[in-house]
């Protein structure tokens, strides 16, 4: 067996987090029977917004400078600095947007990167329109760019839609998921989702 501890952090704080890695290792610890553990984070729910559109409840957190609607249905799966819910019903429906540092990163420099890491992950994707992988639209009237493909995880053909924005220093990824077979299903209530999608400051 390979086991493997990470540590990362930015170049500024290193240093200073690096007496108590030592702690880490000196406390790790190989062991014949697993020790059960307490899972202390509170349960995703869903924040209180007098502003949500009808049939809609919001997901954000003082972390995030987003608002995320999403059907009063679906269940919240994540709400920490990230956020994602599911259609509750068929747990293969989801969304969840993730930020990332930008650092001066352009939109094709960014999903070139990201591609390749769906590639090594599922070993290949199929984009929906191959000549022309993205077609442009607006997340809170910001100049986006959206994605749509599919992958095959476990011989079940899975369909992504994806809108990604880099604005203010960061890239912001908004990701639907399903089942391919179930997404035309799904599209409608998908572009809901996305149109409603807010920034705090606007």
């Amino acid at each position: 067996d390979l086991f493997i501890i990470t540590y990362s952090a930015p170049s500024s704080v290193y240093e200073s987090h690096l007496e108590d890695l030592t702690k880490v290792y000196d406390n790790f610890r190989l062991v014949t029977e697993t020790i059960p553990m307490q899972d202390k984070t509170p349960p995703a729910q869903f924040s209180p917004d007098e502003n949500a559109p009808d049939g809609f409840s919001a997901i954000t957190g003082e972390h995030i400078d987003y608002i995320l609607y999403v059907p009063n249905s679906w269940t919240p799966l994540m709400n920490t600095g990230m956020t994602a819910a599911s259609d509750g019903q068929n747990k293969t429906t989801t969304v969840n947007v993730t930020v990332f540092e930008s650092n001066g990163i352009n939109y094709d420099d960014f999903f070139s990167g990201y591609e390749n890491d769906l590639k090594a992950t599922f070993g290949n994707i199929t984009f929906e329109n191959p000549e022309n992988k993205f077609s442009n639209t607006h997340l809170d009237g910001y100049a986006a760019r959206k994605y749509v493909y599919t992958v095959t995880e476990n011989s079940v053909e899975y369909k992504y839609r994806q809108t990604v924005l880099i604005n203010g220093g960061y890239i912001y990824l908004l990701t639907f998921c399903c089942k391919s077979a179930d997404f035309a299903g799904c599209d409608q209530v998908f572009s809901s989702i996305e149109q409603n999608f807010r920034f705090k400051n606007n």
